[in-house]
């Protein structure tokens, strides 16, 4: 049984001219899936917009097509002479037919006329074998197409892979560089603002200490500093993990230089002026309260001077007290910045060295990455020479059988016959589409 297949696109009304054709072709299996080799393939295109290119990429084994749902679309005649004029290097033949109108009767006289014509024409299998060759010449040049791009594609992708990598090693080297300095900086900012407000906490405290809380403070000092110099390396230690050098650089043991207490100092002198003030200041107390009180009670003047010896000896005794107060607390402040200085300088010091010594694992991480680099590059350059060698021979090889595949497509011989053409597009059943528009 002849074998009619109906392709184009889904919303053509590629069911309806199917199940028309199948009634009107009982001789006929007409079908809408694919088979190997059918004798007649009509192609269906509907009349609302001319063929678009996907469309054309369907007509390479069309016989004859067909413009379909000319009832809906007043322009149709002007869709169909732009399908033609678009498949005129084809000699394709165009028929226009409504296999399932909304408005009018069906009209597809014209389009069983067509596929019997084209069934009878002698020269349709010549015309389908011609088209299977060139469909295979053609088939075979596409594939020698895509092996020449695929190899050029090789050596592209393996070319693009080789600037990645030296592209890649140059940034990750500087970036980790500049990763490095700027937590330089950073870590040394964050240890001199800690020593900032430690200076500021002990210069309150030294103006509020006694007698009694002076030994506590000296003996807190030191533990302070060292928990400050701690929180310092924890911070480095923190940074450097954030970089990728935690395994590779194990963590300093913080170091403060040995404080020691208040250093002896010779205060006779200082000594001597604050008794002088105070014997001069009790004194002069004493003095005026005898004179007071003996104004007061005048039979009782012995009392009064012994009373009034008292309280200058008591006053006395408290400038003293209290100047010697100050002027601990004056050694006790300076003896607090000379700390936070060695404090300073320790985490200035602890930063330095931790961050060199991070540089220079660094510097050994890179060496050692830079050994391998120049193999892989060599490795990568190998392969692309071996690539572009073998790209250059595959286009040499397949340029001469490109050639001939061109000149046997160019061959009269594979140049299939035309299918006869309608003369008259307009038929009387067309013109009564007129009718009901």
């Amino acid at each position: 049984m002849t074998t009619v297949l109906v392709t184009g696109p889904a919303d053509a009304g590629r069911s309806s001219v199917c199940a028309v054709l199948a009634a009107a072709l009982p001789d006929c299996d007409v079908v809408e899936h694919n088979v190997v080799r059918p004798e007649l393939t009509v192609f269906v295109a509907s009349a609302n917009a001319p063929l678009t290119l996907s469309d054309r990429e369907l007509l390479d084994d069309a016989d004859l097509a067909v413009l379909t749902k000319i009832d809906r679309h007043r322009r149709w005649r002007d869709v169909l002479a732009q399908n033609r004029a678009i498949t005129a290097a084809s000699g394709l033949r165009w028929v226009a037919a409504a296999a399932a109108p909304d408005l009018g009767e069906v009209m597809v006289d014209g389009l069983t006329e067509a596929v019997r014509s084209a069934l009878a024409d002698p020269d349709l299998a010549r015309r389908r074998r011609i088209r299977a060759v060139r469909a295979r010449l053609e088939g075979t040049a596409a594939a020698l197409h895509g092996r020449i791009a695929a190899r050029r594609g090789e050596v592209a992708a393996l070319a693009a892979q080789r600037d990645e990598l030296v592209r890649s090693r140059a940034h990750d080297r500087s970036a980790r560089a500049a990763a490095l300095r700027l937590a330089r900086i950073d870590l040394g900012f964050r240890s001199r603002t800690r020593c900032a407000q430690i200076r500021g906490e002990l210069i309150a405290e030294v103006a509020g200490l006694t007698r009694r809380t002076i030994p506590g403070f000296t003996d807190g000092v030191p533990a302070r500093l060292r928990r400050a110099l701690a929180d310092t390396d924890a911070e480095i230690t923190e940074r450097l993990a954030d970089l990728g050098l935690t395994a590779t650089l194990p963590a300093a043991s913080p170091e403060l230089p040995a404080l020691g207490g208040l250093a002896p100092t010779s205060r006779r002198l200082e000594n001597r002026l604050m008794l002088l003030l105070g014997g001069g200041f009790g004194f002069g107390v004493a003095l005026t309260a005898g004179r007071a009180l003996t104004e007061l009670v005048p039979g009782r003047a012995g009392a009064a001077a012994a009373l009034c010896a008292l309280l200058g000896t008591a006053l006395t005794c408290w400038v003293v007290a209290g100047r010697r107060l100050l002027g601990q607390r004056a050694a006790l402040g300076q003896w607090a910045l000379t700390a936070v200085a060695a404090l300073r300088d320790a985490g200035d010091q602890q930063v330095a060295a931790r961050m060199l010594t991070a540089e220079t694992e660094l510097v050994r991480a890179e060496q050692r990455l830079s050994r391998g680099e120049p193999a892989r590059i060599a490795e990568l350059d190998a392969r692309i020479r071996a690539a572009t060698g073998a790209a250059r021979r595959e286009e040499s090889a397949a340029a001469s059988r490109l050639r001939r595949i061109e000149a046997a497509l160019e061959d009269p011989r594979l140049r299939a016959p035309a299918m006869p053409r309608d003369q008259s597009p307009e038929t009387p059943e067309t013109l009564a589409t007129e009718s009901f528009l």
